[in-house]
């Protein structure tokens, strides 16, 4: 199970990475086409598409995530400020701490906010609806890992 999250982990890495290149709507003012984003799937099933902005560079940028039923995300942090997470549908099961605890997190459906402190750790799951979240932040980008595994 370690090696399946390191591998997922490192797909997620890599795969903002590429997301970012596709950036829609850039410079464009008014509303997003949701049904012509461009998305990425990873191995581990979540599919990501970026809405406006480019996550790895400077500047604000907004993506939207949709993770699978049953997904889940070890403890990690971002180097952002003022990263703020909206569940656009289904329920994230969330919660803050460095060690992955699922007795700790609260349930957040649509519409539920959660700011992320840049530094502060967090752990994340989804179960059998899985959930889509839209990011907003200003880049760059990113996320480090603590635990992979409990």
């Amino acid at each position: 199970m370690k090696c399946v999250l390191r591998f997922a982990a490192w797909f997620c890495v890599a795969a903002l990475m590429q997301v970012a290149t596709v950036a829609a709507q850039e410079g464009a003012a008014g509303p997003v086409d949701l049904d012509g984003l461009t998305w990425t799937e990873l191995p581990n099933g979540v599919k990501l598409a970026v809405l406006m902005g480019n996550p790895n560079g400077p500047g604000p940028y907004a993506s939207r995530a949709k993770l699978p039923p049953n997904w889940r995300v070890a403890p990690h942090t971002h180097p952002e400020d003022g990263r703020v997470a909206t569940v656009v549908s289904g329920t994230l099961y969330w919660a803050i701490g460095e060690v992955f605890d699922e007795s700790k997190m609260q349930a957040l459906g649509p519409g539920s906010v959660i700011i992320e402190p840049k530094g502060v750790a967090h752990f994340a799951l989804t179960k059998e609806e899985g959930a889509a979240l839209q990011v907003n932040s200003v880049g760059p980008a990113g996320m480090k890992f603590l635990q992979l595994d409990k």
